[in-house]
């Protein structure tokens, strides 16, 4: 297939792109707007294009109309830009990725199109008012409800601007007009992981400060008590299977998966 990957210089992108090229199988065309993590692939087929899916979308559309499938990884996944900057994250994660999936129906392309764990909101069991650890349910793409916390919270305007984006795919796709796949990832970790925050300015994901404590010795802050908890899955693992829902279009259209570990890995 020709594969084109949107937002391929991020951290499941270059790792996925890595993959991709390791096989030979593919023709693979990567996009992105920043060049940092994918210069540390060495591999003379690669074809790598800076551009910005907002400034550039002629020379983007152009690139869907050549390409048999559509990977689409553009998002600000940045928590703390989802509290200060809520309007930014909504416009990238929703508005500019819609443009993208029109570009996708206009030529008839499949899209694969990243999403996120966040879109299930809080647990069912702390909406029916129980403690988690003691009610633990498990999230289902098909049957949980996905309830968001209150608009004042600004941090669920990115869960918000992926589930919409979601529902539109859905709702494309019962018309005929788009095949699509939508992927659900659940806190990857693994080399090439955003930043350190001794390192550069910000707030990365959470897994990121565990390393900087490591690293650094630098205190770990606790959120709500530190009772919450996450699942980890290795990134080879989860690029595994993103190759298997790309080479697998029959068996995976119009469908979402989550791609995570049943297990609590860390606290």
């Amino acid at each position: 297939m020709k594969i084109l990957l949107l937002g391929a210089g991020g951290f499941i992108g270059v790792n996925l792109v890595e993959r991709l090229l390791a096989d030979g199988v593919h023709d693979v065309v990567a996009v992105d707007i920043n060049a940092e993590k994918i210069e540390e692939i060495s591999y003379e087929d690669l074809h790598f294009l800076r551009l910005d899916i907002s400034q550039d979308e002629a020379e983007v559309e152009e690139l869907v109309k050549q390409a048999d499938v559509v990977v689409d990884l553009v998002a600000i996944a940045n928590p703390s830009l989802y509290v200060t900057d809520p309007i930014g994250v909504y416009e990238l994660n929703f508005t500019q990725n819609l443009k993208v999936v029109h570009q996708c129906i206009r030529h008839k392309k499949r899209l694969v199109q990243f999403s996120t764990c966040e879109v299930y909101g809080i647990t069912a069991a702390k909406a029916m008012g129980l403690d988690s650890r003691t009610h633990p349910i498990p999230f289902h793409e098909d049957t949980t409800p996905l309830i968001m916390g209150p608009v004042k919270n600004q941090r669920w305007i990115y869960a918000c601007a992926k589930q919409l984006l979601e529902r539109l795919l859905h709702a494309y796709g019962l018309r005929g007009e788009l095949e699509w796949t939508v992927i659900r990832p659940f806190n990857f970790i693994g080399p090439r992981i955003d930043f350190l925050p001794s390192e550069a300015s910000g707030n990365p994901r959470v897994f990121s400060h565990f390393m900087n404590g490591l690293l650094y010795g630098t205190p770990l802050k606790l959120v709500d008590g530190g009772v919450n908890y996450r699942a980890y899955t290795y990134i080879d693992d989860a690029v595994d299977c993103m190759v298997r829902i790309l080479e697998n279009p029959d068996k995976t259209r119009n469908d979402i998966f989550n791609i995570g570990s049943k297990h609590i890995l860390c606290k």
